[in-house]
């Protein structure tokens, strides 16, 4: 058994629901019926999911009023950009995005389940701003 299955059996069985119809993120908290238990991911898991949904090929939509304030060119975003400038790239001497190659957009299964090195360093501050607030 995964810890990711292990975490989602124990998260259905306290309530927690989250697909497209549904977002529960809390439960009772057992001593206190007045308090709530809140189920949070960690930011590393959390961009680590949302690459996998981008490279897998399934777009993400962006809230109307998002894509205003942030003067965005499009609501969606794909994986189709970033093959577009990996292929331009590829044979440039001066690249925009040096360290991005096709190897990012296709990962093996291991490295979909790893997270991102680099978002590793912020882990300790997420850690102390959730105990900060929690």
């Amino acid at each position: 058994m995964t810890w990711g299955l292990l975490t989602r059996q124990c998260g259905k069985k306290l309530g927690i629901v989250s697909n497209k119809e549904e977002v529960t993120n809390a439960f009772q908290y057992p001593n206190a019926p007045c308090d709530s238990v809140v189920v949070m991911t960690d930011v590393p898991h959390l961009i680590k999911n949302l690459r996998n949904h981008i490279v897998n090929g399934q777009s993400i939509r962006i809230p109307p009023e998002t894509v205003v304030q942030f003067r965005l060119p499009t609501d969606v975003v794909s994986v189709e950009p970033l093959q577009r400038l990996v292929e331009y790239q590829a044979d440039k001497e001066l690249k925009p995005a040096p360290k991005l190659t096709s190897k990012h957009l296709q990962p093996s299964h291991f490295e979909k389940n790893e997270s991102f090195p680099g978002v590793k360093r912020f882990q300790p501050l997420c850690c102390s701003q959730t105990t900060a607030y929690g």
